[in-house]
């Protein structure tokens, strides 16, 4: 967790992201590194919970203005 904190607190001009996704393996040392560090997701599966919808609508358009 500690390594996908640091990689998303690195991310400049966005102390808030309304998503976010950190992918992480095991190094040759066996310790995490990033894989992917995903800003945007064209495909949030709401489809999966309908429920979510209107949380997520309030959170762009929230973002937005």
């Amino acid at each position: 967790r500690e390594v996908a904190e640091r990689a998303l607190a690195a991310v400049p001009d966005a102390p808030e992201l309304l998503y976010a996704r950190v992918d992480l393996v095991d190094g040759d040392d066996g310790r995490p590194q990033v894989m992917e560090l995903e800003l945007v997701e064209p495909n949030l599966f709401l489809d999966l919970h309908p429920g979510s919808v209107p949380a997520v609508t309030a959170a762009i358009l929230g973002a937005a203005t």
